[in-house]
C-alpha cells in the first residue's frame, strides 16, 4: 500500500534569471523563476536568506507586505526593492480558468 498518493507531476523548462542590486544599506542577490505553474506570478528567491515568495506587479504595491516578507529594515527599503523588481517582473493579468 502506498504511503502517499500523487496528485500531479509535470515537467517544464522554466526560465530563471539571477539579478543583484544594492542600496545604501543592503545588497540583494535574487533569483527570479518564471513558470506556468505560478498562476501569472514570479517566484522571487532571496539567495542570501533562502526565502522565496510568489510575486506579481500588484504585490509590489503593498510595501508593508514586501517589508515583512523580505525582512527589510524600513518602508523606504521596501520601496527601493519594489521599484527594482517592477523592471524585472512581468505585469501579466491572471484570470481563473474555472
Amino acid at each position: 500500500m502506498a504511503l502517499y498518493e500523487g496528485v500531479y507531476e509535470q515537467t517544464e523548462q522554466a526560465q530563471v534569471r539571477f539579478i543583484g542590486m544594492h542600496t545604501e544599506d543592503s545588497m540583494y542577490d535574487l533569483g527570479l523563476l518564471f513558470s506556468n505553474q505560478f498562476f501569472g506570478k514570479t517566484m522571487v528567491i532571496n539567495m542570501q536568506s533562502g526565502k522565496s515568495v510568489l510575486v506579481d506587479a500588484e504585490d509590489l504595491r503593498n510595501l508593508e507586505w514586501l517589508k515583512e516578507t523580505f525582512s527589510l529594515r524600513s518602508l523606504a527599503e521596501a520601496e527601493r526593492l519594489a521599484h527594482f523588481l517592477e523592471d524585472h517582473i512581468p505585469s501579466l493579468p491572471w484570470k481563473p480558468e474555472y
